[in-house]
């Protein structure tokens, strides 16, 4: 059996690394200089980084043109909602914020500007269908009659809408698979 070599520092015996010296005692070696390291600044960078990108940007002006289209192509009457079947009125204090429009998919990247899914809706049921619980918004009846609609209109959203029910553990796992 070959027996290594252990370090010079008297007491110590870790094996040697370089020079007749272990990893922990390389700093006294003498054959040399210690290497310092070099502080390299780093370059602030002149642009923040931006929170929307430009595509981004364009799509939302879209958006909010199709959003002033619909409120006017109404004649500043009415709007039905679809979640209640309410009548929402022109409101002249808030002119930009009198409708909410909801998107039965997501509302992300391309599914953004896809308006055939879109559905005009207030914005105490917009807020409520998007913050409240599945099992807090089971107990209102404008959340029912929105379910029966995407039943009837949108199946495979009303499908979404029982998944949720059934994470929640509100039906079944055979209840579920009997929709």
């Amino acid at each position: 059996m070959i027996k290594s070599k252990l370090c010079k520092e008297i007491g110590c015996q870790n094996p040697v690394f370089s020079h007749l010296y272990c990893k922990y005692h390389q700093h006294k070696r003498t054959d040399k200089k210690p290497v310092q390291l070099k502080r390299v600044e780093l370059k602030k960078s002149t642009k923040p980084i931006p929170k929307r990108s430009k595509k981004r940007i364009e799509d939302d002006k879209t958006y909010y043109q199709e959003k002033d289209r619909r409120s006017k192509e109404v004649g500043k009457e009415y709007l039905v909602c679809y979640i209640s079947d309410e009548k929402m009125y022109y409101d002249y204090t808030n002119k930009k914020h009198w409708f909410d429009i909801h998107h039965l998919g997501n509302k992300i990247e391309t599914k953004l500007l896809e308006f055939d899914r879109c559905v005009n809706v207030k914005r105490c049921y917009h807020d409520s269908l998007h913050q409240w619980s599945i099992k807090r918004l089971l107990e209102d009846q404008w959340y029912n009659i929105f379910l029966a609609k995407l039943k009837i209109e949108h199946k495979d959203m009303w499908l979404k809408e029982m998944r949720r029910q059934l994470k929640a553990r509100l039906i079944s796992i055979e209840e579920y698979n009997a929709l």
